[in-house]
């Protein structure tokens, strides 16, 4: 019995047809090729973890699997909180960076004094007369080794 042919699949373009089509960002003309840098479309910004170092997706196209993973997941509840979480954030960033940006030489100069003081503090307290050592009892790489080689 001859064994079945395997089926060639095309990593560079995606399997299109099992996905809808992706939403073309309305603020970009149709003529531009793609945002500017500092305007990205919605899913160039949406951030994934997505890599092709596992075997065989070396061709797969990384920007194509970014869209449709946006695509797939912008209306979901998960989305929708990570969005909100990231709304915080960014205006968390924006607070401290406006109260950094309103401190004056004299205060920097006062918190410094001050943390530098606590640090010599907490050093003064520090106990180096005994080690301590952590291990790690799950056995992982004996139950692997036991694995390979049952007779030990």
């Amino acid at each position: 019995m001859e064994p079945s042919p395997v089926p060639q699949v095309n990593h560079d373009t995606g399997p299109k047809d099992k996905f809808p089509p992706l939403a073309l960002d309305p603020a970009l003309p149709p003529a531009a090729g793609g945002p500017a840098p500092d305007n990205p479309a919605p899913w160039q910004d949406y951030q994934t973890v997505f890599t092709n170092a596992k075997a065989g997706m070396e061709g797969v196209d990384k920007e194509y699997v970014q869209k449709v993973v946006y695509e797939m997941s912008k209306d979901s509840a998960h989305f929708r909180n990570e969005q909100r979480k990231q709304a915080q954030l960014a205006a968390r960033i924006e607070r401290l960076r406006a109260r950094s940006e309103a401190l004056t030489p004299a205060e920097l100069a006062a918190a410094t004094r001050s943390v530098d003081s606590r640090i010599a503090h907490l050093e003064s307290l520090r106990d180096l007369s005994r080690t301590w050592l952590h291990a790690d009892m799950d056995c992982f790489y004996a139950a692997v080794h036991e694995a390979e080689r049952p007779e030990l």
